[in-house]
């Protein structure tokens, strides 16, 4: 199966994007810690390295802009304020704009020039001496600029009377340059852009056989000769993210007096420093201990062959007309071959013998000018380095790729799998256990109707065995599916810090519990609630520094967000220090709003007031602003907790602050509810909605102002008659308690300090809840539908909706 790389790249940098954007907010708190700003500079020269291998050439250039920065923060060249943190933070916005373009197959709509552009401007302008900067543009290579045939060369000469720079620009990538995330094939579409290739030639001089190919490396190289109106700079441009030690590259302008090649003859061994002579040396010495290393005949001939190669290349591309001279032409007899390099070391030897001490520091000639660079762009064979080892011709690899580490056996390396994958096999694992509560009814079939007691016990004893499986295989599922919810929280920091610095209000964030896990749908589901409590909390609650001086508060004020586990819940608070709400503000606008009467206002507890800023359209404040005012938030938060089987409380102290409580399920895949029978027909009722059944005589049933209520520990309950509300057999009858009849009546006492009546309750199972489809999914009494074991539909009531129907 072909892999995605797009696919891959984006998921990964998602992830890459929200580490730098947590990193960069931390290091505007601790700008010293030169660990985190490694650790950042590290990320985004990974995402820029991907960006290549994805093909997204603008997330590579906008992400090595920022990587410039980065670079010169570590080298001290610049310090980290909130200027450039919002400079930084700005930049990377822009990455995750193109990602988010390429990931839904659009044209990106963000400038990222422009971004480059501001970026660049906080880069230290210093002169290229001072900041060590080396340009690749070279001196022409006159020796293969004369090999080039006439017609090319005439063309050369044509286009330099048009008034057009010709570029001669060798490349020999590293091998392993497609791991590094760059196409060469790619940089020879962007010279194509800047103008028009007169000549391109292919360098397979390092072209192995093809049993020692290897489909991930590189062994092309290319000579091109561009003719542009682009300046040197913007060629410069195009090999910026190869400009690179592994790489050789050279780029020069060909004028019209270079095209007859001068040779230079300047250059003999006499002429070579001490120091020069003994690296040179030690480098012809290393080919002849690679030639000795070979095992059979034919491999010592592909050996000289190689060899040769590389110090024709060397000859020409240095220009040593010395060396060029007496190298053997090619292909090469390899006992020739070890006879000449054997002759020029001896040649390099008796002229150390005869050279002054004094000449050491007196000579400078080409290869100690060019010395890093034949290290970086030969790769000079040697038995003793198996980086730059020559390959073996039985195909075996001296090492691992790259110079990486491979992993030791594969364990506990994390796998990504995609998400339809896993909820398709969470699925698979709610339907076992939905299945394997069939048993049980086949069980009492077998005992009554066939009286098959043994074989019953013995379905009995595998029913047991299947129900321990499949709830091990559906927690083990649940624990591959559980993410913390440190993925919400550490979102928040920016939240914070931008909407804080808009209002002119001075904040800090804490926050605890973020190893608590959570199902990744719930997760998901939660992130826009969290988005619009924090706002909240921020324009609504925390008062700006000058009041909470006044008030005696502490400057800056806090927002608090934690997580906990709570029994088989989790707990998401988030709290604040700042005004609170105030009860009777609430009871005076629902009042205006018509929502109460005077009356009802008055006798309304606290909490039950504090509930009616969960109401659409509700809102405390006088003003509407980009923020908030406008009675949407919080019925956001209110209505997507109840999709996902969650609840909200308020907690507020005016004057001292609010807390929103959120209680929120472990998962979502499988559902336990209580079967309860209204008229015969079996219903499910969300067992976390549950908070106690009570079983009442009808004699303990009153009735205030036409509702039926009874008392439970010195509470007052209203109660709502299933059977009525869903258009069935009357439950709840007053007239017959009147009467005399003492019957006894199931009640469902919910969270919400209500009770449903029943006519019986049947226990608990666990389900897989599915949503209504069509014209049923406007019913709003059911929360959806389930199979049950024996191949019956459940219906799941929705006991929030009942409620609000009943009163």
């Amino acid at each position: 199966m072909a892999i995605n790389l797009l696919a891959t790249f984006i998921q990964e940098a998602r992830e890459y994007l929200e580490n730098i954007n947590q990193g960069l907010l931390y290091l505007e708190e601790n700008p010293a810690d030169a660990k985190m700003l490694d650790e950042i500079f590290r990320v985004a020269h990974t995402l820029k390295g991907s960006a290549g291998i994805a093909g997204l050439t603008e997330v590579q250039k906008l992400t090595h802009a920022l990587e410039d920065v980065l670079g010169a923060l570590r080298d001290g060249q610049i310090t980290y304020d909130s200027e450039l943190t919002d400079v930084l933070l700005n930049g990377f916005d822009g990455v995750k704009e193109l990602v988010e373009a390429a990931a839904g197959g659009q044209a990106p709509t963000v400038d990222y020039r422009r971004l480059i552009t501001m970026i660049e401007e906080y880069l230290p302008s210093v002169s290229d001496d001072a900041s060590g900067i080396t340009h690749i543009l070279r001196d022409v290579d006159k020796d293969a600029l004369a090999a080039l045939p006439e017609n090319v060369r005439i063309n050369i000469s044509a286009v330099g009377e048009q008034g057009l720079n010709v570029y001669q620009i060798c490349f020999i990538p590293d091998p392993g340059i497609f791991y590094t995330g760059t196409d060469p094939l790619l940089l020879i579409e962007e010279l194509m852009e800047l103008g028009q290739i007169i000549y391109l030639q292919i360098d397979d001089a390092g072209l192995p056989p093809l049993c020692e190919m290897d489909a991930e490396l590189c062994y092309l190289g290319i000579n091109i000769y561009l003719a542009s109106t682009a300046e040197p700079a913007r060629v410069e441009e195009v090999f910026q993210f190869v400009e690179s030690p592994e790489n050789h590259l050279r780029v020069a302008i060909v004028s019209e007096t270079e095209q007859t090649p001068a040779v230079k003859s300047d250059n003999t061994l006499t002429g070579l420093s001490i120091k020069e002579r003994k690296m040179f040396k030690e480098f012809l010495e290393q080919q002849q201990t690679a030639l000795a290393a070979a095992e059979t005949e034919e491999d010592r001939e592909w050996r000289a062959q190689h060899v040769a190669k590389i110090l024709h290349r060397v000859a020409q591309n240095y220009q040593w007309q010395w060396l060029i001279e007496q190298l053997p032409g090619l292909p090469v007899e390899q006992k020739e071959f070890q006879d000449f390099l054997v002759r020029l070391v001896e040649l390099l030897s008796e002229s150390d013998e005869q050279d002054l001490p004094d000449q050491e520091t007196d000579r400078k000639t080409t290869i100690k000018a060019n010395t890093a660079e034949i290290d970086a762009t030969v790769s000079p064979v040697s038995v003793h380095d198996g980086k730059n080892a020559l390959p073996l011709r039985t195909g075996r690899s001296t090492g691992s790729k790259d110079g990486v580490k491979a992993p030791e056996n594969g364990i506990n390396q994390p796998i990504k799998v995609e998400q339809e994958k896993l909820d398709r096999l969470m699925s698979l694992a709610g339907e076992l256990v939905v299945a394997k509560n069939a048993l049980p009814y086949l069980v009492k079939k077998l005992e009554i109707e066939h009286g098959l007691v043994e074989l019953a016990r013995e379905m009995k004893e595998t029913y047991n065995i299947l129900d321990r499986i499949a709830r091990d295989m559906q927690d083990t599922m649940l624990d591959v599916r559980l993410m913390p919810v440190s993925h919400i929280f550490r979102k928040m920091p920016r939240l914070v810090r931008d909407i804080s610095r808009s209002l002119g209000k001075s904040v800090r964030l804490v926050t605890s519990g973020e190893e608590t896990q959570l199902d990744k749908n719930i997760i998901q589901a939660l992130n826009e609630p969290m988005v619009h409590l924090v706002r909240n909390a921020l324009d609504h609650g925390v008062e700006p520094p000058e009041e909470r001086q006044d008030l005696g508060k502490p400057v800056p004020a806090t927002i608090t967000l934690c997580s906990y586990r709570e029994g088989d819940r989790v707990i998401v608070e988030v709290a604040d220090d700042g005004r609170g709400i105030a009860p009777d503000r609430v009871r005076a606008m629902a009042v205006k709003k018509n929502l109460l009467t005077p009356e009802e206002a008055v006798s309304i507890s606290d909490e039950e007031a504090l509930n009616f800023i969960f109401l659409p359209g509700f809102s405390t404040s006088e003003e509407v602003s980009d923020l908030s005012g406008r009675g949407v938030g919080m019925d956001v938060v209110a209505t997507s907790l109840r999709q996902i089987n969650g609840k909200v409380r308020v907690y507020s102290e005016p004057g001292s602050g609010t807390c929103i409580r959120m209680e929120l399920p472990l998962t979502m895949v499988t559902t336990k509810v209580l079967l309860v029978e209204v008229s015969g027909q079996p219903y499910g009722l969300p067992l976390d909605a549950v908070q106690e059944t009570v079983k009442l005589n009808t004699s303990q049933i009153k009735t205030m102002k036409g509702q039926p209520v009874a008392v439970l520990r010195n509470e007052l309950v209203p109660l709502f008659d299933t059977g009525s509300l869903l258009s069935r057999h009357k439950i709840i009858n007053t007239d017959d308690a009147n009467a005399g009849n003492d019957e006894e009546i199931y009640i469902v006492v919910l969270n919400t300090g209500t009770g449903l009546a029943v006519h019986d309750l049947l226990g608990e199972q666990d389900i897989i809840l599915k949503p209504l489809e069509g014209e049923l999914a406007g019913i709003a009494i059911f929360a959806g539908a389930a199979i049950l074991g024996d191949g019956n539909v459940l219906l799941v009531l929705n006991p929030h909706e009942l409620a609000q129907r009943g009163e």
